[in-house]
């Protein structure tokens, strides 16, 4: 959908995290009746052309079109982020809170570099294409994004239509994409 297709934005999906014992797991957003994270292939614009380097399989089913999410992050309302309103505390999801967030990462590195970063979007795919994709993102292979009988896009390996390229390890990921950048 406009604005999340435009070649020009960082489309951002949702994950839910779950925690058993000492290990927290991630899968796409997809809950009943409360949302899940958008996500498909544009009807409007073709194939940008940092989104050409990924592989064959994906190629496939971008089919010459802009394919969103980039990327992803918690966007569960009953795991996603925590604020203070009216003298008290609310859960925030959605979307709508999973973006913000990798705004905030983004600002983050900003000031690391010294200078706004400008259009990531070529960077990240640069860095999901090289061997440093482990390291710097979680590979979101769990779920998908249905919601209220619409049929959503399965998470894959690498990028998918439901969470992108999956979320960021910003501690790895702010140094590559700022060298990415250069």
């Amino acid at each position: 959908s406009f604005v999340d297709d435009d070649p020009w934005v960082t489309s951002v999906g949702g994950t839910t995290l779950t925690r058993v014992g000492a290990t927290t797991n991630e899968r796409v957003w997809d809950t009943p009746g409360d949302g899940a994270g958008g996500g498909g292939y544009s009807q409007f614009f073709k194939e940008p052309s940092y989104q050409q380097t990924l592989p064959a399989s994906v190629q496939s089913q971008l089919n010459s079109r802009r394919g969103v999410p980039d990327v992803a992050a918690a966007a569960d309302p009953s795991t996603a982020m925590a604020y203070y309103v009216s003298d008290q505390w609310q859960l925030i999801g959605g979307t709508s809170a999973s973006t913000p967030l990798w705004a905030g990462i983004i600002a983050v590195a900003d000031q690391m570099a010294g200078h706004p970063l400008g259009f990531i979007n070529p960077g990240l795919y640069k860095v999901a294409m090289s061997n440093k994709y482990n390291q710097d993102f979680h590979d979101i292979t769990v779920g998908d994004n249905s919601f209220n009988g619409v049929q959503g896009a399965l998470a894959t390996q690498g990028w998918d239509a439901s969470s992108g390229l999956g979320s960021p390890n910003a501690e790895n990921l702010l140094p590559d994409l700022i060298a990415a950048l250069k």
